[in-house]
């Protein structure tokens, strides 16, 4: 991902939730080839408002700017997004007899699926490409947080489309007498960005996740992460022995 992800949070999260308009005034050029100089005010369905030198504003069609006015003004205003993140967990409960004992012991698998819907809650029109990446998060047997699974998609919101979903994988765990084994599910990060790598919408399932967002942005898929939420990637090789690579 682009250094835009190693700022301070308060960057990042200004980065999220304000929708700023770029007030530089640049030169427009329409299809034909003819030209006005003005600055962006904003985005309107598939409209753009321009502010020209003497104050006055106009309002031009998206489809007869040229391909590169056209996304310059699509990126410098992103569209709102919701992002509805959900997970079921379904819980199975059995006994196993312990050999040369009397007594049985109680497993519990756990099976977590994680449903992610990504809402565009704009009118405005938005033809370029978003990147959606969802962090789920677990525990090792011995309590230390990991990366469980990394997923990166890409869509676009075409014509009146606005709803983006996808599901991930099975996420399975089992305790048996307090040990833990598989992938033990504890929650999940999820960030979506433009083409300029910069992010539209960021939400997670806990506090913690969110707080330290600048860390997991940078994990990768089974990295560890300590108690001051430093990640350990691990080896590209190591991964792929373990038939874990991305």
């Amino acid at each position: 991902m682009k250094t835009t992800i190693k700022t301070t949070l308060a960057a990042l999260t200004l980065a999220i939730f304000s929708i700023s308009v770029n007030a530089e005034s640049r030169v427009w050029t329409d299809a034909k080839g003819k030209t006005i100089e003005a600055e962006l005010v904003q985005v309107l369905n598939n409209q753009v408002e321009l502010q020209l030198a003497n104050g006055h504003k106009i309002k031009v069609s998206l489809a007869t700017l040229s391909a590169e006015d056209r996304q310059w003004a699509m990126l410098s205003h992103p569209p709102t997004l919701e992002l509805n993140v959900s997970a079921k967990t379904e819980l199975a409960t059995s006994s196993l007899f312990q050999v040369g004992r009397s007594s049985r012991i109680q497993i519990k698998k756990e099976t977590t699926v994680v449903k992610v819907d990504v809402m565009k809650l704009s009118d405005a029109a938005y033809e370029e490409p978003l990147k959606a990446v969802l962090f789920v998060m677990g525990q090792h047997d011995d309590k230390t947080g990991v990366v469980l699974d990394k997923i990166t998609t890409t869509f676009a919101y075409t014509g009146a489309d606005k709803e983006f979903k996808f599901v991930t994988d099975a996420y399975e765990s089992e305790n048996r007498d307090g040990a833990i084994s598989g992938k033990d599910y504890k929650g999940w990060l999820m960030a979506v960005f433009d083409t300029n790598g910069e992010i539209v919408a960021m939400k997670s399932s806990e506090p913690k996740y969110s707080k330290n967002a600048v860390a997991l942005l940078e994990a990768e898929k089974g990295a560890v992460l300590t108690a001051a939420y430093e990640t350990t990637n691990p080896e590209p090789e190591s991964m792929l022995a373990k038939g874990r690579g991305l």
